[in-house]
């Protein structure tokens, strides 16, 4: 998935401004598109999908 490794390679969601419309831009979509994408096929908000990355990363420290 694109998205997917978009996220674990520029680290997005460590920037604590990141916004939905910025993460679309970078896929080449527009934000209504990725925000509809993460709804309907991951089931999550946008919000959840970014804190999901980030819980990752703080388990990975804690470590």
């Amino acid at each position: 998935m694109q998205l997917d490794v978009l996220m674990k390679e520029q680290e997005l969601y460590k920037k604590t401004d990141v916004k939905l419309s910025d993460i679309s831009v970078k896929t080449g979509g527009a934000s209504h598109k990725l925000s509809q994408f993460l709804n309907d096929n991951l089931g999550k908000s946008f919000t959840t999908f970014l804190n999901e990355y980030r819980i990752e990363e703080a388990k990975k420290l804690l470590k």
